[in-house]
């Protein structure tokens, strides 16, 4: 149970990276973006809502890709 949020959580914080308050919350506001227009696209193309899912992994997969550390994360 709940086990969505869970992972959505640890997207918005690989996002942000970690150990940066600021990084979660510009995180969350990417993650939710991401999801709101993934719906918005389902929707309106008659898709399958595991295409908003998988936006917000892609999203993260980007990111982990340009910087491993995350958007504000430190590099150690």
């Amino acid at each position: 149970m709940g086990d969505q949020y869970q992972t959505q959580g640890l997207i918005t914080v690989v996002i942000g990276g970690m150990g940066s308050y600021v990084g979660a919350f510009v995180g969350a506001i990417i993650l939710g973006m991401a999801r709101a227009f993934g719906d918005y696209f389902a929707l309106k193309y008659s898709l399958s809502t595991a295409v908003a899912e998988a936006s917000t992994v892609i999203i993260m997969i980007i990111v982990l890709l340009a910087r491993p550390q995350g958007l504000f994360g430190k590099k150690e």
